[in-house]
């Protein structure tokens, strides 16, 4: 197993929210040193997780999942990955919802997310 696939699979389902919002960054930005060969299985698994945390999650607390998934989908777009072209509706029709909510401006994370 990868370290992304223990990570995935061990911590990014703890209990604690600190060690969930670490998880969740850090994969993202792990996902740049996956192989090409498992690029693309990656992230059809990390995609649609991304996604429910921000369902989860409190909207203060959605930051680190944001800069997971831009990571990872900087990762996608810079090997012009064909797993990308696949999740984009589905990325589009999470996140729209998000982007049109006003942030809440007594919360500084709110805003850094939005």
């Amino acid at each position: 197993l990868s370290a992304t696939e223990v990570i995935y699979a061990n911590w990014l389902q703890n209990r604690e929210p600190k060690v969930r919002h670490a998880v969740a960054e850090s994969l993202g930005v792990m996902s740049s040193l996956v192989p090409d060969s498992a690029f693309d299985a990656n992230m059809n698994k990390f995609i649609p997780t991304y996604l429910a945390m921000y369902k989860k999650e409190k909207r203060a607390d959605h930051l680190p999942v944001s800069q997971g998934l831009s990571a990872l989908l900087q990762a996608a777009s810079n090997r012009n990955s064909a797993a990308l072209e696949f999740q984009l509706t589905v990325i589009l029709q999470a996140l729209h919802p998000l982007a049109c909510r006003a942030p809440d401006f007594r919360n500084p994370s709110t805003i850094k997310n939005h």
